[in-house]
């Protein structure tokens, strides 16, 4: 019988795998908690946990699905533990001073997503909704440039944006991605 030898990392590796891989752990166990401090807490618990155990990993290849199991499983026990949490479904950024990398990336998530929906529903509106919307709003022109380069009158801009935001609202709404 062969005597199997425990792997240790040093730091560099630990904090090679800890940058590597903690946006994916953190998505996993974000989808389960649905709390982002508490979703940060389990996820650095899960690393300190995967590199202790580091040894017990036959397959070093594995270890983006070993570490995300491990978070998820932490996560789990903690949610059986306080069944009484409650879970939101908006992801909430409390500090408006300096944001960390994780924070960007759940704000950076939410707002994706909201444009990739705002966008579809965009490829929705008239063409000229369109035109003066993706001018007004994307290209960042005036009223005036916009009438312009069209060769409308100032107001028929004005009144196609306002018609634009409108017919928008109405999609957003009955898809439930606007809320008052």
């Amino acid at each position: 019988m062969r005597s199997i030898s425990k792997v240790e990392l040093d730091e560099q590796q630990q904090y090679i795998l800890y940058k590597t891989y903690y946006r994916y752990v953190l998505k996993c166990v974000y989808n389960i908690i649905k709390d982002e401090d508490l979703s940060k807490e389990i996820v650095n618990e899960t690393f300190l946990v995967g590199f202790h155990k580091y040894g017990n990993l036959n397959d070093k290849l594995k270890f983006k699905t070993w570490i995300c199991t491990i978070g998820i499983n932490l996560a789990k026990k903690h949610v059986n533990k306080y069944k009484n949490i409650h879970l939101v479904d908006d992801i909430t950024i409390f500090d408006e001073g300096v944001q960390s990398a994780e924070d960007e990336f759940f704000e950076n998530l939410n707002e994706k997503n909201l444009n990739l929906k705002i966008r579809e529903k965009l490829s929705m509106l008239k063409i000229e909704y369109r035109q003066v919307i993706y001018l007004r709003f994307y290209k960042k022109k005036s009223c005036k440039d916009i009438s312009t380069k069209l060769n409308l009158n100032v107001n028929t801009v004005h009144t196609r944006i306002k018609r634009a935001k409108k017919e928008l609202y109405k999609l957003l709404k009955s898809e439930g991605i606007y809320y008052e």
